[in-house]
């Protein structure tokens, strides 16, 4: 080992044990609150690692020795499981770092617009800013006119949030040490064992209770239309994959095909579609960190649903309008996941 190596081993062995100093006072004073535990330690968290982060940027390493380092800092530190720490690190890296590079943020900045006002104060160049009314009241306030008894009626399934889980485990421990559980690789159960049809605990929806909803509806329900509002995948964020949320995308549009092939389907995108989560880039941004990869394929899967002219500005920005007219009503769907305007995208 060279003389520089060694010295830069102990510099970082140095300042992994100054911030755990820091952070495990926090720990011990809020242990009686544990509601209050992991947003207060995870706001410290977050600003020690985008510190660090823009220290080694600034220094010249590369993403994987970031990811490297930024991966032990949490280990050492033992906020979350091994296992955690390793897999969000590298699900955000390539995101967070090209956002690191391309915009000056300081740590107080990055954290308190992903943790909100708790964690720290935003400071915006354009915060204050002041709105001129005009001179036209307001208009009076007008009694809602309900429908009359007997008019045509419709009846619509929303379904939401399903986060489908097909490593569901029936049996399986429902509490280990990972923020969602049941599944096949989470050992034995401690305590009571997950529920067959799914467990109030740390469980996403088991794929086999999903099928049964959809056979019941099929045989005991009749709609006239579906609203579909997102959020599919499970809530292991740290370990999921494009091709992951595909296959997934692609099991429930053909499901939804199969069991209402005559019902129309209004659907949208939740936050957990994208990988890494809540990432939805605008269209300019281009190369491996553009959401193409996710539109394409919602167009395709969602073609089936909605009128052609609606294809290229999906795949664009997940824009559309799809209008349905029955007996009195007219459904109006107009999704814009990414504000950007068209002058952008062309």
């Amino acid at each position: 080992m060279s003389q520089d190596t060694s010295k830069n081993t102990h510099l970082l062995d140095d300042y992994f044990k100054a911030v755990q100093k820091i952070i495990d006072p926090v720990k011990e004073e809020l242990n009686s609150d544990k509601e209050r535990v992991t947003p207060v330690v995870e706001c410290l968290l977050c600003k020690v690692l985008v510190g660090l982060s823009q220290v080694l940027m600034e220094s010249m390493k590369t993403m994987d020795e970031i990811q490297d380092l930024l991966t032990k800092l949490c280990i050492f530190i033992k906020i979350k499981d091994d296992n955690i720490c390793r897999g969000i690190i590298k699900e955000f890296k390539e995101e967070v770092l090209s956002v690191f590079d391309l915009v000056v943020l300081s740590p107080e900045n990055f954290c308190g617009t992903i943790f909100g006002e708790q964690c720290a104060h935003v400071h915006h160049p354009h915060e204050f800013w002041n709105i001129t009314l005009n001179n036209i009241p307001k208009p009076p306030v007008t009694s809602l006119k309900y429908p009359k008894p007997g008019l045509p009626t419709l009846r619509i399934l929303q379904l939401s949030d399903i986060h489908v889980d097909f490593n569901y485990k029936v049996g399986g421990n429902a509490e280990c040490n990972e923020p969602v559980c049941c599944k096949d690789i989470d050992g034995q159960p401690k305590g009571k064992p997950a529920g067959k049809w799914g467990d109030y605990r740390q469980c996403d929806t088991p794929r086999h209770t999903l099928e049964s909803l959809f056979k019941h509806l099929k045989k005991n329900e009749k709609f006239d239309a579906i609203y579909w509002t997102g959020d599919l995948p499970g809530h292991n964020v740290w370990n999921q994959t494009r091709n992951g949320q595909l296959e997934l995308l692609d099991y429930l549009a053909n499901t939804f095909q199969t069991y209402f092939p005559d019902i129309p389907v209004f659907s949208t995108l939740g936050n957990h579609e994208s990988v890494p989560v809540n990432s939805f880039p605008p269209p300019f941004i281009k190369g491996d960190n553009s959401i193409e990869w996710l539109y394409t394929r919602v167009e395709k899967d969602w073609r089936r649903w909605l009128p052609r002219d609606t294809f290229d500005d999906i795949r664009r920005c997940f824009l559309h309008v799809a209008i349905k007219r029955r007996a009195t009503l007219n459904i109006v769907k107009y999704e814009l996941l990414q504000l950007s305007k068209l002058v952008d995208v062309n």
